[in-house]
Formats: structure tokens, sequence, C-alpha cells
């Protein structure tokens, strides 16, 4: 179910609304780096509420970009791309284009080891999860 407020279905064009009305409560990946025709017409008929990418959908920060744009145009609105970034080897960013992050463990093992306390570790997640999202959203 798909719950937006009034103000989002103003006369704002397509790309500036933040929930379309007609959005599906789902969120779909795509085969590679470039949407195929088939997965254009998919995504436009279907109108899922979002999208997440994977390893096989990144490259650099410039297709990424692209591809991004691409997946929303698919819509016609401003639709949530997510990507599966814990660090180590769940990490979809990576090196040389973007920063590497220890691997979900190693947070873990701060917090059982008593090296950090529990509020410096959520502090230091946060942050880590802000840094990801501000270098990803920079990208050309």
């Amino acid at each position: 179910m798909t719950t937006m407020a009034a103000s989002d279905s103003t006369a704002r064009s397509p790309s500036e609304r933040r929930t379309p009305p007609d959005a599906t409560a789902a969120i779909f990946g795509c085969r590679g780096s470039r949407l195929t025709p088939e997965e254009c017409a998919f995504f436009a008929e279907s109108k899922p509420w979002g999208f997440i990418l994977f390893a096989r959908n990144i490259e650099t920060p410039t297709q990424v970009g692209d591809l991004v744009a691409e997946l929303r145009e698919t819509v016609g609105w401003r639709a949530p791309v997510l990507i599966d970034q814990e660090g180590g080897r769940v990490a979809r960013l990576r090196g040389p284009h973007w920063r590497e992050w220890p691997p979900a463990g190693a947070w873990t093992d701060a917090a059982e080891s008593g090296a950090w306390s529990e509020e410096a570790l959520c502090a230091a997640l946060r942050l880590r999860s802000r840094v990801t999202s501000i270098s990803s959203s920079e990208s050309p």
C-alpha cells in the first residue's frame, strides 16, 4: 500500500513529485549497467515505488548517475534508488571511485570488545551511512 500526503499530488512536474499517486508498493532491480527496452517498458507500466542496484549495475560514478536518471525517467518521477552497501564483501560501490568501508563485522567486534560505547557506535554508523549517501549523490 502506498501512502502520500495531499501536498504530493499538487501541480508539480512528475520529476519533482515525492510519491506518485499510482506507484506500486515494490522495489525492482535491473539486469545490467543500462536498461533494456523491455525493462523500460516494464518499469513504465508497473510504476514501482523505487529501485535497488547491485554490483552488476555499478561501474563508474557517471554510469551510475546515468542509470539512476534512466530508471527515474521510466517511471516519471524522482523514485528512490537503493544500494546494498554494508562494507567488506557486501559493497557495491568500490574503489577507486568510492570509499571502501570495513565489513559490518568490524562494527560488532568493536561493540562486543567494549572499545566503543553503544552511543558512540550508533553515532559512527549513522555518520558512515550519511557519508556513503553524500558521496554516492555527488557522482557526476
